[in-house]
């Protein structure tokens, strides 16, 4: 075979080799890659998950929060309603008393008024302010 022709199988059989090698390369490169990206995407999806799992345990405990805030305020309202009718209960039940009070002190005003009154209608003389 002619020497020139050798050289091109040669050379042809050269460049094989070498693409062989970078196709081999390339493929070891690309599972190499490809697994990091599947490790990193794994990674990621672990991370998201237990992000998930985070804000779903604060949502609930938020949710436990505001609903114990809402017991107490519903007891201290509940607490605050008592004690109001318990003081107007107090209140009105003083004013009565007082009310109570002031008519007899106006009745036995009256009745003292109206037996000087009668005594001093019977003839006897007024008293002076000097006895």
């Amino acid at each position: 075979m002619d020497p020139e022709i050798k050289a091109v199988f040669a050379s042809l059989a050269q460049s094989h080799t070498l693409t062989e090698t970078n196709l081999r390369s390339l493929a070891e490169d690309t599972a190499r890659r490809q697994a990091i990206t599947e490790s990193n995407i794994r990674a990621l999806a672990e991370q998201m998950s237990q992000s998930d799992q985070r804000q779903r345990r604060w949502a609930e405990a938020a949710d436990e929060r505001a609903r114990e805030m809402d017991r107490r305020l519903t007891a201290a309202h509940e607490r605050t309603e008592a004690a109001l009718a318990n003081l107007a209960a107090d209140v009105q039940s003083h004013s009565k008393g007082w009310w109570e009070r002031m008519e007899r002190i106006e009745a036995n005003l009256d009745l003292l008024i109206r037996a000087i009154t009668r005594e001093h209608s019977n003839g006897k003389p007024p008293r002076s302010g000097a006895d």
